[in-house]
């Protein structure tokens, strides 16, 4: 494979995260990083990341500051959930030449909810002959393409779920606020009917496991729920006391004719006692699958934004959903010690 050279948009936890992985795999250069943030512009990348030899490295507020000479580029993009607040980074990332992974949610499966995006977005990726891709761990994988690919070993299907149950004290800040971790009752209920409460990307999952079943839903349908601690909890960032709201459940549920056909359901909160992904699919032959101790979500999308990197540039120009790639594999080659 050749050099791939590599930027970094967006330099939040996941995009550290994200960063020094990279610095870590064999064919990978990273060309550069941008963000926003005074505080961050100009810093040496080892200072945020912790890897010495990112210290050459530094911080720009503006993509065309950064100069890469390598033929094959791509940008890792990490700034946001909604297409509407992300487009312009997307087209400015497009006219510079590099295929795009991002971490944007609602570009996970934009096809039916944001049919205008998605048009916008394939034609400018098609016209700078470069490809475009959606991903994480949820949307991204493990509530959609995972899913999919079990759907694989059956003959007829009745009824899909797919339950996430994740102890939120190990995972990223910003996660931890998502989910309202330490509101009160009142709080958490203003913000969930703002929408500012809410794990987004139920709508993007459903969407494109209909769309890969053939089946032509009248609705989805999505409620968030808090949960109560029964206790005082702490994890690194926040400590809850007992009545506080600890986390999520969140439910989103596809229908046809009033039948349910697809169930997702997401419990995430500071102290959950058994973390696990479970998959039942109601068919034949009838799919049940569990993952114990679950997936860390952070890591997980760390690992399956940058194992994506090969697929992303041997596909054709246009934008894509994770049903489209070739199923990706751990990226395991390391580079030599410096």
């Amino acid at each position: 494979m050749k050099e791939i050279g590599v930027v970094q948009y967006g330099l939040g936890p996941i995009g550290q995260s994200i960063t020094k992985l990279l610095s870590e795999k064999k064919d990978i250069e990273i060309a550069g990083a941008v963000d926003i943030d005074p505080k961050k512009i100009g810093q040496p990348l080892s200072v945020l990341t912790g890897k010495k030899e990112l210290s050459r490295i530094k911080v720009t507020e503006n993509l065309e500051d950064i100069q890469i000479n390598n033929e094959i580029k791509v940008a890792i993009h990490t700034t946001g959930s909604y297409l509407k607040e992300v487009m312009p980074q997307l087209k400015e990332i497009a006219n510079s030449g590099f295929h795009i992974i991002s971490s944007c949610e609602e570009l996970s499966y934009p096809w039916k909810e944001h049919q205008k995006f998605a048009r916008e977005i394939n034609d400018f990726a098609e016209r700078n002959k470069i490809s475009i891709v959606g991903t994480g761990i949820n949307p991204g994988f493990l509530m959609d393409t995972l899913v999919i690919t079990l759907t694989g070993l059956c003959q007829k299907i009745s009824k899909i779920e797919c339950k996430r149950m994740q102890d939120a004290s190990e995972r990223r800040l910003p996660f931890q606020k998502k989910i309202g971790t330490g509101l009160t009752l009142d709080e958490f209920q203003k913000k969930a009917n703002s929408g500012s409460i809410r794990h987004v990307g139920f709508r993007e999952s459903i969407w494109m496991i209909a769309d890969s079943l053939n089946w032509n839903l009248d609705s989805i349908n999505e409620t968030t729920r808090p949960i109560i601690a029964k206790k005082r909890l702490k994890s690194k960032f926040l400590t809850v006391e007992k009545g506080l709201v600890a986390g999520i459940n969140q439910t989103a549920i596809g229908t046809i004719k009033d039948s349910e056909l697809i169930r997702l359901n997401l419990l995430a909160y500071l102290g959950c006692p058994y973390p696990k992904e479970e998959v039942s699919i109601e068919g034949f032959p009838k799919i049940q699958m569990e993952i114990k101790g679950g997936v860390n979500g952070d890591f997980g999308t760390t690992s399956i934004i940058v194992n994506s990197i090969p697929k992303i540039i041997d596909s054709k120009p246009g934008l894509h959903t994770m049903r489209d790639l070739p199923i990706p594999s751990a990226l395991l080659g390391k580079k030599e010690s410096l």
